[in-house]
């Protein structure tokens, strides 16, 4: 895409970054399986859908900058084949129950549009995926990354809490493996890095540094907090100790969009999320396109709008259109109120003031349908404004400026009350107890057999994918939300058990060679780890 941002001097810059994660959901030994659904409502509603809104403002001409974490476990889902297949069939039933949706509401009136909307649409993710990602949405993102429209940035193994994990020894191998995986995939290690749950503790940036990391992000308090107090607050960049550039999360960017009473998608005309055809429509009608159990959940054709502080029954119909032009009207409001701010703040090392704002992408799409319509909006009324407010990656920025000083960050991470407690409280504390050991017992049979090789080289591979896997920072907080807790309970003992028998059989000298086979088949993630990177 031909540079066309001609401003030399914007009054601000905007570091748009959307991280997309997922748990590694893979159920090979069961035709469908309801958390695979977390994947394929993602694919749907918002990874093809960021792929369409660069496809879209290449098509025309917009210039645009974001970042995107892809974790090392989406990265592994992103390209396996039997996801990938799964997804096709879901979309293909998807599309089918879209047209008979619109024979079905003929004469509706608003209903019949909406429903119009839904053959289009999924008409539309049907072609990306096929016509114009190959199936590849890595690939398909990888490509945007060549001219620097996109900086791809990587993450830890298995989306782990690094300052929870007992020892530095644990964390490097979360940060080796997943530079491991994202060189696999993307044919080079990124200088930037998200902490899972922007979880940070002093000394952590040492690590990264030391891993070939130049820059992360935080939640705002970490970085407020430091010593000394950072003099441009989050309009800025700090450097580490550690050698790292320090990015926050802008507070105020963060409430406006995603505040519970002030942020966009509370806004009457955008679609809501709760009320789904699944739960409207007749069972009868709707059997083939639910699991095998008939159990209703959602199937993502929602005719709803938000409407305000109703009942779920008196929610009104959904105007695509409206909630399109709103859309527009909240990205111009959304650059008009940049423009405001940075007009009070000074020039942080004669750069532009910075805002960087950070979200999970899935809440793009899937939580606010009108998520990626908003993105695209924002670019395209940047570009109107002659880049008064200019996007860059970080990397860019730090390409031309330098981080106008030195600050020690404070531990923290973005979740309740900016700390620890979502991943360690009485919820889920059961769990630390046993990744602790792990880590003890990992580290002593990497010491004992540093030279193993065959079976023995193999086994302590799948032990650290085990032990990876178990250090998810989701079963955690699915244990604290107390959503699907039996799956994550069920996930934890698994990989902690195959890593017991694993590293059992090392230490006697037996590997099991068929039962290694079965967990390499079962949970094929990561292939290339070394169990050494645990060192």
């Amino acid at each position: 895409m031909p540079e066309s941002r001609t401003r030399k001097n914007p009054k601000a810059c905007l570091c748009l970054v959307l991280h997309a994660h997922l748990p590694y959901v893979r159920h090979p030994e069961y035709k469908e399986y309801l958390e695979e659904d977390w994947f394929f409502e993602a694919m749907t509603e918002t990874y093809l859908r960021l792929a369409d809104l660069c496809s879209v403002l290449r098509r025309d001409g917009v210039p645009f900058r974001m970042s995107l974490t892809i974790t090392p476990t989406l990265l592994e889902m992103l390209r396996d084949p039997l996801l990938l297949d799964r997804f096709e069939k879901r979309l293909e039933k998807l599309s089918r129950l879209a047209v008979l949706e619109e024979e079905r509401t003929r004469g509706m009136g608003e209903i019949h549009k909406a429903a119009w909307f839904y053959v289009d649409f999924f008409e539309r993710i049907r072609s990306l995926y096929h016509d114009e990602t190959g199936r590849d949405l890595v690939g398909f993102f990888a490509a945007q990354a060549e001219d620097e429209s996109l900086e791809i940035l990587g993450s830890a193994a298995t989306h782990a809490v690094l300052p929870l994990l007992g020892t530095d020894q644990a964390r490097r191998a979360q940060v080796r493996s997943g530079r491991r995986i994202y060189r696999r995939h993307l044919g080079r290690a990124p200088k930037g890095f998200w902490l899972p749950e922007c979880g940070y503790t002093q000394g952590l940036d040492r690590l990264l540094s030391g891993e070939g990391v130049t820059h992360f992000f935080l939640e705002s308090t970490s970085l407020l907090l430091g010593e000394p107090r950072p003099r441009h607050g989050t309009w800025a960049p700090v450097a580490t100790p550690g050698g790292c550039a320090a990015f926050a999360r802008d507070p105020r960017v963060a409430r406006r969009v995603w505040g519970a009473r002030e942020g966009y998608p509370g806004h009457p005309v955008y679609r809501e999320f709760y009320r789904d055809l699944a739960f409207d429509g007749e069972k009868e009608y709707l059997a083939e396109f639910l699991h095998s159990d008939g159990v209703r959940r959602p199937l993502g054709i929602k005719y709803h709008r938000v409407t305000g502080l109703v009942p779920i029954y008196e929610k009104k119909i959904w105007d695509p259109e409206a909630a399109r032009r709103q859309a527009r009207a909240h990205a111009r409001q959304f650059v008009e109120s940049l423009l405001s701010e940075a007009e009070r703040r000074e020039r942080p090392g004669g750069a532009p003031p910075l805002v960087t704002a950070t979200f999970d992408a899935e809440l793009f799409g899937h939580w606010w349908f009108e998520g990626p319509w908003f993105v695209e909006e924002l670019f395209r009324e940047m570009a109107l404004r002659n880049w008064e407010v200019e996007p860059v990656t970080p990397s860019e920025w730090l390409g031309r400026y330098d981080p106008p000083q030195e600050s020690q960050p404070e531990a923290g991470t973005w979740g309740a009350g900016s700390n620890f407690s979502t991943w360690l409280n009485p919820d889920n504390a059961w769990i630390w107890r046993h990744l602790r050991l792990a880590e003890k017992d990992m580290a002593r049979a990497v010491s004992r057999n540093r030279d193993a090789h065959g079976l023995f080289r193999q086994s302590l591979d799948q032990a650290l994918r085990e032990l990876l896997l178990a250090q998810s920072s989701d079963w955690p907080f699915i244990m604290t939300r107390r959503t699907m807790v039996a799956y994550a309970v069920r996930r934890f003992r698994v990989h902690i058990h195959s890593f017991r028998q694993l590293l059992q059989g090392v230490e006697r000298g037996v590997v099991d060679g068929a039962k290694l086979h079965e967990l390499e088949e079962r949970h094929p993630f990561g292939k290339g780890i070394d169990f050494r990177d645990f060192a």
